[in-house]
């Protein structure tokens, strides 16, 4: 697949579906403030392309460090696409972008 879906995969199924709330719940009991949990990812990610020189052309394609991250509204989308099955994957509403957390918790 093409580096921007493959980015978006990744912003769509991790960050917007599973980091977040993860983040969340962490500041909720008290484990992790929400800037710590994403400075940790950041630090993690950083050292694993460190650790994989060899792939520095593909993390450059997929750069999670950008400064903002696309929102997309998947609810949106879904609710005017439905949930029956489809051989098409349903086009996610765009809006405004956002300040990656990546980013912002290295700063």
């Amino acid at each position: 697949m093409p580096p921007h879906y493959l980015v978006h995969n990744l912003w769509t199924g991790l960050f917007a579906s599973v980091f977040r709330f993860m983040a969340s719940a962490l500041h909720g009991y008290g484990t992790f403030d929400e800037e710590a949990f994403y400075r940790l990812l950041a630090e993690r990610l950083r050292r694993y392309q460190d650790a994989h020189p060899q792939l520095r052309e593909r993390f450059a394609e997929l750069d999670l460090f950008t400064p903002q991250m696309p929102r997309l509204s998947l609810n949106r989308a879904r609710f005017a696409a439905g949930y029956g099955d489809s051989a098409e994957r349903p086009i996610h509403a765009r809006g405004p972008d956002l300040p990656n957390p990546l980013l912002f918790a290295t700063t």
